[in-house]
């Protein structure tokens, strides 16, 4: 029973941006082919094929010569812009060190002869 249910089973087929963008547009012409008849020529279910075409405006803006065109999964970051990321992770890390470095000062103290004054941009002088 278990071999008759796993056979039944059609194993998820991933196609391209490029495959998704050309099944857009061949759902453009005119006569329009039935989803059926789209997912038996990029092999996929009919549900895929629905569910590209709810996403068409997406796939009609992907230039067919691009890398992201090749792709057969898209892989988004958990982060918008990397750029902001670093910079935000910069701020926390300089904010960590400005503390600990006050905490030092504050905790540590020195003989006055080896005291060394530090700046806001860590260079280091000797009072």
């Amino acid at each position: 029973m278990s071999q008759q249910l796993s056979s039944s089973f059609k194993k998820r087929v991933y196609i391209t941006a490029e495959q998704k963008r050309e099944l857009c547009l061949s759902k453009q012409t005119k006569p329009q082919p039935k989803n059926y008849e789209l997912a038996k020529k990029y092999n996929i279910s009919t549900s895929q094929v629905s569910d590209i075409l709810k996403e068409s405006n997406k796939w009609l803006e992907i230039n067919p010569n691009s890398y992201q065109a090749k792709l057969k999964k898209v892989h988004t970051s958990p982060v918008a812009n990397v750029e902001d990321a670093l910079i935000l992770l910069s701020i926390i890390i300089f904010k960590i060190i400005k503390r600990k470095k006050n905490f030092i000062i504050k905790n540590f103290p020195v003989d006055p002869v080896d005291h060394y004054l530090v700046s806001t941009d860590f260079s280091f002088q000797r009072i």
